[in-house]
């Protein structure tokens, strides 16, 4: 897993995290279909969309919670699978930030790349 966020000191949890999942016997599609139908308590889905990530079709979900900092936050997972993994991905920030945010968000998706072992 790999996790990187920015203004820890200050409450604006801005967060990149990259995880691998075993799909525990599960087709790929199986999987994806699981991830992609998933909720989060106290969160409310604005919008779900593919796109196109390190040459694989993505999955993405992008959520707003309320947490209990009672600040908004804008949540997005993206699911993928390549080389026989399923991989998770979230980007988040308040709601508030989550436009200025976004740029990272996209630089880090662009240079994403899953590299072989």
């Amino acid at each position: 897993m790999i996790v990187v966020t920015e203004n820890a000191s200050s409450f604006n949890p801005t967060l990149f995290e990259v995880q691998s999942i075993n799909n525990n016997g599960m087709s790929e599609q199986d999987a994806i279909n699981e991830m992609q139908n998933s909720t989060m308590d106290g969160a409310t889905k604005i919008s779900n969309d593919t796109i196109t990530l390190d040459g694989e079709t993505a999955y993405e979900n992008i959520f707003l919670v309320n947490n209990t900092h009672e600040t908004d936050m804008k949540v997005n997972h993206i699911y993928f699978e390549k080389n026989g993994i399923t991989y998770a991905i979230t980007l988040q920030a308040r709601e508030i930030y989550y436009d200025s945010e976004k740029s990272n968000f996209d630089i880090f998706l662009k240079s994403f790349k899953v590299m072989n072992n």
